[in-house]
């Protein structure tokens, strides 16, 4: 797959053993073919409000209240301000504008 970054989200400070970690999110969008699982059994894609069914590390819950905030305050960001168009497929891909 190939996915578009687009601004950043957030900056999480976290500390485990004695050793501070940060962590930088991205707001990114599927640019173009098809996410499966790699290092892993199992991979689901969820809507955001779904998110607090999951267990997730401590690290994560921040990213997670504000990714609820966003969805909820805002729309969706659209492919195109991302900077993506519609991929030849027809499949309802987008791949980067060139």
């Amino acid at each position: 797959v190939e996915a578009a970054v687009g601004e950043k989200f957030l900056d999480v400070r976290d500390e485990r053993g004695g050793r501070v970690i940060w962590l930088h999110f991205y707001l990114c969008s599927l640019a173009f073919g098809k996410p499966k699982p790699l290092g892993c059994r199992k991979a689901l894609w969820v809507d955001v409000g779904e998110l607090k069914n999951f267990t997730f590390p401590p690290a994560n819950e921040r990213v997670i209240e504000r990714l609820v905030q966003l969805t909820h305050s805002s729309p969706r960001p659209s492919p195109r301000r991302a900077g993506l168009e519609p991929a030849p497929t027809g499949k309802g891909e987008w791949k980067p504008a060139l």
